[in-house]
């Protein structure tokens, strides 16, 4: 096991039920405020997407964003390379829903920010207001997901969060979409044994020990702003989570104070990245891939406006 590193003197010790770690202020009083974009409502309706408006958003260092979008300026070259979509820091990653599995990324160069076409998903401005660091603890071997986003919410102290993390990850469980909404039968993705054909899950955990590239938005039970857009994270009364996750080859993350922007830019300085998912619980009975797990990482978040 490692050895905890000191807690910083500006630091707060943090933990939860499977971790141990610190907290910090890294820009108090600061905010994201947000804004949903696309068709909205449950189900997810993959089909209204064919004909809905994309809206461009810019991604610098001061933006966030996820949902099903293209890296681009350009709508007329962006549907047909719709997929999950995630950014922040000046980061951004998407996995094109078109069988291929091959993610294509952006890291904003001195001025020159990353782009995308926004489909459906959450944009936001602002800032994150704590950095946190966390390392497993207790008897376990891993922190589950649910832990974590619980630990985050009542250390921002607000009831919605935004959130970005990079990790050392156990596993990864989640789906990605295999085909985009202008495929015939995108009214009814979810159809069984059809959904086979336009969804891919982690049957069992996956990208097991590489380093994860996190951004999401959370929130307490109840908040309706965001009930549309999110899932419990785990059981029925655990946070309400959307999160996307892209997977790359290990490298440890740094202790103390970190920059999300250059410690996001690193991942991305050569290695090509292994998968996007969005993040999921599989709790079935005996044979689920339970949720994703952590080994130990760093997370910026802070209070979410919509």
């Amino acid at each position: 096991p490692q050895t905890r590193s000191p807690i910083p003197a500006e630091s707060k010790k943090w933990s939860g039920p499977s971790f141990a770690g610190d907290v910090e202020d890294i820009a108090p009083g600061a905010r994201w405020r947000g804004r949903l974009i696309g068709p909205q409502g449950a189900p997810f309706n993959l089909a209204a997407l064919a004909a809905a408006p994309i809206e461009t958003v810019k991604l610098p260092a001061t933006s966030l964003a996820l949902g099903f979008g293209a890296l681009g300026t350009m709508e007329s070259d962006s549907r047909s390379r719709l997929g999950e979509l995630l950014a922040a820091g000046g980061c951004a990653v998407q996995l094109p829903a078109n069988g291929e599995n091959q993610a294509d990324f952006a890291v904003t160069q001195d001025a020159l920010a990353p782009e995308a076409q926004l489909a459906h998903g959450l944009a936001a401005d602002g800032a994150f207001a704590k950095l946190a660091r966390f390392e497993v603890a207790g008897e376990v071997a891993s922190t589950p997901l649910s832990d974590l986003i619980t630990g985050l919410l009542a250390a921002a102290h607000s009831p919605q969060i935004a959130f970005a993390a990079v990790v050392e990850a156990a596993a990864l469980v989640g789906a990605c979409l295999r085909r985009g909404p202008g495929s015939a039968g995108a009214e009814n993705i979810f159809a069984f044994p059809a959904v086979r054909d336009w969804l891919t899950f982690t049957a069992e955990p996956a990208y097991a020990n590489t380093v994860a590239f996190i951004v999401g938005v959370a929130a307490l039970p109840g908040s309706s702003a965001l009930a549309n857009f999110t899932r419990p994270c785990g059981s029925n009364d655990a946070p309400l989570l959307h999160a996307h996750a892209a997977a790359l080859p290990f490298r440890p993350v740094r202790h103390g104070r970190l920059a999300l922007p250059e410690t996001a830019a690193n991942l991305f300085d050569g290695p090509r990245v292994l998968g996007v998912l969005h993040l999921l619980p599989d709790l079935r009975p005996e044979i689920g891939a339970g949720q994703s797990r952590f080994y130990r990482g760093a997370c910026w978040f802070g209070p979410l406006d919509l």
